[in-house]
């Protein structure tokens, strides 16, 4: 071969492929129940409401929020679940309206002013996976 020299190269190409695993924990993987003690609730008496949480992470707490149909009724109740049970302090939240424990909202002489009243129930940090219920209420009865 006269006068070319042929050259030939070798190239090494080398790829990294990285995977990337990601969950970003965004409250409890599970699901929340609302019951109540009753569909509709006498005007004056009490409504019992229990969050039923079920799932694989430890609970941490539960939050109660009612949407409310005045100023007045709107609050956000934040229930620490380490025992004791205690509520996260709120300035202003008026305690004289209700009761609770680890995972019940008792609403204390519920009034007309509750109708139509959204309650929600969350756990965790992810306070808006959760379950609501709308209060119904009906006027006392005269006997």
């Amino acid at each position: 071969m006269c006068g070319t020299a042929v050259m030939s190269s070798l190239h090494l190409r080398i790829t990294f492929v990285v995977v990337i695993v990601c969950r970003i924990y965004n409250g409890a993987d599970g699901s929340v129940t609302i019951s109540s003690s009753a569909a509709t609730v006498p005007e004056g008496s009490s409504l019992t409401l229990t969050c039923t949480y079920t799932g694989n992470d430890q609970l941490y707490a539960i939050k109660w929020t009612n949407n409310g149909n005045n100023s007045t009724q709107r609050y956000d109740i934040q229930i620490n679940q380490h025992e004791p049970c205690s509520i996260f302090g709120k300035p202003g939240l008026n305690e004289t309206l209700f009761t609770y424990t680890c995972f019940t909202l008792t609403i204390l002489k519920v009034t007309r002013e509750y109708q139509n009243d959204n309650f929600t129930c969350g756990v965790n940090i992810n306070i808006y996976s959760g379950n609501s219920v709308i209060v119904s209420v009906s006027g006392k009865r005269f006997q």
